[in-house]
This record gives C-alpha cells, structure tokens and sequence, in this order.
C-alpha cells in the first residue's frame, strides 16, 4: 500500500524501458483498474490464482448488474436468458482470462450501474450514478459512449424529451472531470500518437467499417477467436473491398435510425443501435494501437445478446427452447476450448499464429517463450519473423540482441542493439545491455560510453549507474565507481547488484568495515547471495572476525556448493582456528 499515493502522482507513467511498459501498467490514466491490482495484491500477494479468481467474480458481478438493468428494459424472461448468453459467450474470454484486460470488465460493471442509477429518482441514487460514471471513465475510455446512450434512452425508450435533468447534469460534470485529469492533469508524456492505418482517408473508413462487420461476425460466429487481430484490405481489388464493406455498415446503420427514430417500435433494433453506439469508442475514429481485440467487446456484446434474444424469442416456443439450448451448448464448447488456449504463454501465441499467421505480436511474444526455455534457433526465427512485419519496431531488435547475448554471440547481440537504438533512441535498456556486451567482449571504453549515453538519457535508471561503476572499477576509478553505486541505490534501494558491487569497491579499497557493513544490507535483500557471502567471510576473517567469517564461508558454500575458492577459505579458516588452540 506504501505505492498507492503513486496512483494520483506523474510516477504512474514512469517508463520501465524499452517498448510500452509502464509504472501502473497502463498506457493512459486508469487508477480504478490499477487499484484492484493493489486489492489483489493485498489479498493474494504473488498467486496468480486470485488475480484470475478476480476477474471471474467481476465478471460474474458485471452479468448479475447486466440482469437487473435489463429488467427495467424487457420481461424477467428475457433479461434471464440475455444475462445468461452476455456470462457464457466466447467473445468474452479473452477479457475475463486475463487479468491485465480488467479494465473492461471494470468499466461495463460502471456502465451498468450508471444505467441502473439512471431510472432512479433521489439525491442518493444520483451520487452513486456520478461515482459510477467517475468510476467507468476512468476504468476505460469506452465508457464516453455512457452519455449519448443514457440520452436516447431517455428520449427512445421512457419517452422524455427534457435533456437537461439532474442526472444527465451530472453525468456531464463527470465527463468535463475526467476529461481535465485525463488530458490536462494526468496525461501520459511517454505515449506518442497513434497514426492511422493508411494516409488515404477512404481506406480508413473503409477499415473501420471491416472492423464493424468483423465484430458482428463474431457475435455470431465466435469460431476463428485469436488474442491479435491483423486487419489488412484485399491487395487485388482494395477499391471493391472499400465499397462494400462501407455499404453494408452504411445500410445497417441507416435501417438501424430508421426504425428506431422514425417507427419507434422496434426493441430490437433499438438495442442493435446501443450496441453499434457502444462499440463506437473503439471503431478507430481515433487511431487504436490494437486495431481490433475481442476484449473491446466485453461491454457491448451485452447489448447485442438483448438483441439477439428479443430475436429468437417471439418464434414457437419448443423451437426457441432447442434453438437457444444448442446456442448455449456451442457457446459453452468453444468458451471452454478457448480458456484451454489461456492455459501458458505457448498455447496462447501458437493458436494465435494459426488464425493469424502475420502477427507480430504473437511471432514476438513466441520467441521469448522460446528464449526463456533456451530453444534459441526457434526464438531467433520467430524474432526475425516479427523483424520482417515490422522492420521499424525496435522491440524485437532488442530482444533479438538479448537472445545472442545469452549465447555468447556478443558481436550479433551489439548489431542488434544498435539497430534498437535507431529505431528508438529515447529507452536506455538497449543502451545497457549493448554496454553489458561491450563489458563481455573486453571493451570497456564502449561500455563506459553506452552506459553514460543511458545516463544522459534517464538518470533515474538505476541499472545504467550501476553498470558504469563496475566499469570505472574495473579501470581503477574506485572513488567514481563507489559515487555511482551510492546514486545506484538512491534510485533503487532494493538494487542488490549495487549493494555487492559497492561492497567490493570497499572490499578492494581495503576499508573492510564499510563492506562489511554494505554487505549487512545486502544480505537483508537476499541472505543466500553466495558471492556476497564469501567476501564477507573475508571482510570478517582480516578483521580478526574469525567466526561470523566462518559462518558466511559456510552460507556461501551452501548456495555454491562447487565453488573451490570458497572451500579452501573455509579450510584455511578452520586450520588457524585449530593453530589458535
């Protein structure tokens, strides 16, 4: 809990290094998110169990809510079967198996609630409806699709044409407050805009408009799901493609305001609109960094299963009870294949490079699941595959330059680095790890250079500190090494590579107490560190310490058991200790 005032500070968009990783996590401000990771945390520390068991009791909530919305809307029946197909429909895993996809299962829990507290008519209900809009925005930015749905249903469904109420005047101050914190107060300084797909402007449209049918096909279709989408236009008759797909969602929309507007009689297709409206936010009228993701449907599949029920439901009673138990029967076949898929890294990027063969982030993310197991050929290819989708990312670069530097093939690993460094040369990762391999080969007058770049980049980045102190230790600067481990630890007191390397700058100084006494510190990170163990025991053994260095000897040579170095100190300890007596 001591990090959570970092929740309303700048630090919530510390950059962590190469790519877009971020302090919370997050890319834009959603505290609500990042504080049930701080919930879980409390109640489950590092068991990934509860953070999955989580995700599902919010799922469960976000149905329940769901049920009691509809009610106000369509018969008890109806809102039963609606609630039930929103719970079990395999369009929906993606969000609930993963944990860090939370935030649209937070904000469709807000945006029920908002919509429960809407129809409400009292003072306390419309502060729960404006802590449920402040909640939902910032959970995730879909929930901007709250004020024109509450308006029309206002307007199209309890047929009031005053706009101007109590509640949708709060639901306005919620949007003006987040609106000033997101953009204003807390805005993210490391993310860079999102371009759109293509410069032509047609192609663009024509591209939201596959997106809207790809959508549609998986509510019906929930059969090729895959965790990375790649959206491309047909090469040979792109024009053609653009044409039709704009058609159709233009004709859907169109007989969607017809009905709705016009007739006034259509709850179906007056719940067909809510869905379309709701899934507005992510049709890429701004650009997305993930063009299309079944997670953006969590919250407005809701709307379509009404849809699709209050569709089946006036046919022929026996026909409907076949009809929607086989519907329930598939849902639940491919909800529980799919949560299969989820089981590990492996499963998920392969079944997501047989749907989606061009996917670089599956041919990324694949290739460290190899290089965490050492299948390093198969890692290089896969990363070379991602290199090739995209040759201007500077991730797989740098990954591929850490994959050859854990095979000692340190001259390819530099090359890499290098070419991450083009390709990005605001992170200091690549800048560390190309000194590191310097460090390896010899060179240290490159390494010195790499690490002050990453300095002169971040001086926060404790890593790159540390790294130009072995340096100047090793070229015999002992005072400037020493001055670079204590900013080391400023920056990070948990760095235990600082506390050991500033120990033995104290060690080679032959100011043993003040290693002794940096040692002490590092032992309380981790006391089974065998190398800060052994100098210790040396530390303690010139001191005349003869059993608090023997006692470290033996921590040391219990965590390294072949380590010679260490035996024959423990020996020779032992051997003045038996000419003492």
């Amino acid at each position: 809990w001591k990090n959570l005032k970092d929740l309303f500070s700048h630090k919530y968009f510390s950059s962590s290094g190469i790519g877009d990783y971020w302090y919370s996590g997050e890319a834009s401000y959603r505290p609500v998110v990042t504080f049930s990771y701080f919930l879980d945390y409390a109640l489950w520390g590092k068991l990934s169990f509860g953070y999955h068991l989580s995700n599902l009791l919010y799922h469960l909530i976000s149905a329940l809510l769901f049920f009691i919305v509809l009610q106000r809307f369509i018969p008890q029946k109806q809102s039963v079967l609606s609630a039930l197909l929103y719970g079990i429909h395999p369009v929906l895993t993606e969000a609930v198996n993963c944990p860090s996809f939370r935030e649209d299962i937070l904000c469709a829990i807000f945006f029920f609630a908002v919509l429960l507290f809407h129809s409400k008519k009292s003072a306390v209900f419309n502060i729960l409806l404006f802590i449920s809009a402040i909640c939902a925005f910032f959970s995730k930015e879909m929930a901007l699709s709250l004020i024109p749905i509450t308006l029309i249903i206002d307007v199209f469904f309890y047929r009031n044409t005053r706009l101007i109420t109590s509640q949708n005047i709060l639901l306005l101050c919620a949007f003006i407050v987040y609106i000033i914190v997101r953009f204003f107060i807390m805005s993210n300084p490391f993310q860079d805009a999102t371009p759109y797909p293509s410069p032509s402007f047609l192609w663009n449209c024509a591209t939201m408009a596959n997106i809207f049918l790809s959508y549609i096909t998986l509510c019906f279709f929930p059969i090729r799901l895959t965790l990375d989408y790649v959206i491309s236009m047909p090469p040979n008759h792109p024009y053609i493609s653009m044409l039709l797909s704009g058609s159709i969602v233009f004709a859907i929309l169109s007989g969607l305001a017809y009905s709705v507007i016009v007739r006034r009689t259509s709850l179906t297709l007056f719940f067909a609109g809510l869905f379309l409206l709701a899934l507005a936010p992510v049709s890429n009228l701004i650009p997305l960094k993930n063009i299309m993701a079944e997670r953006y449907m969590y919250m407005p599949f809701g709307f379509f299963a009404v849809f699709f029920i209050l569709n089946i439901f006036n046919r022929t009673h026996r026909i409907f009870i076949i009809t929607f138990l086989l519907i329930l029967l598939v849902c639940c076949v491919r909800t529980v294949s799919r949560n299969a898929e989820w089981t590990n890294s492996y499963l998920l990027w392969t079944s997501t490079l047989r749907s989606m063969p061009n996917s670089f982030h599956a041919h990324n993310n694949l290739a460290g699941w190899y290089d965490t197991h050492n299948e390093y050929g198969k890692a290089e290819y896969h990363y070379k595959k991602a290199i090739l989708i995209r040759p201007y990312d500077a991730v797989p670069y740098f990954n591929l330059g850490n994959t050859y530097k854990n095979q000692g093939r340190l001259k390819d690993a530099i090359s890499y680095y290098s070419q991450a460094i083009m390709r990005d040369s605001n992170s200091t990762e690549p800048y560390v790890n190309r000194g590191l391999a310097y460090a390896q080969l010899g060179n240290t007058k490159a390494a010195q250079e790499s690490f002050i770049q990453a300095i002169k980049l971040n001086y926060s980045d404790s890593s790159a500190h540390n790294n130009l102190g072995v340096i100047l230790s090793m070229n015999g600067n002992l005072e400037q090494a020493i001055n670079e481990h204590v900013i080391a630890l400023k920056l990070d007191p948990k760095n235990d590579n600082a506390y050991f390397n500033l120990g033995m700058c104290y060690y080679d100084t032959q100011n043993y107490q003040k290693a002794i006494a940096v040692f002490e510190k590092l032992f309380k990170l981790n006391p089974s560190h065998a190398d800060g163990n052994f100098y210790a025991g040396i530390c303690n053994a010139k001191l005349g310490f003869k059993d608090t260095a023997k006692l470290h000897y033996t921590i040391a040579l219990k965590h390294n058991p072949h380590n010679n170095k260490i035996k024959e100190a423990l020996e020779e300890l032992n051997h003045i200790s038996e000419d003492v007596k």
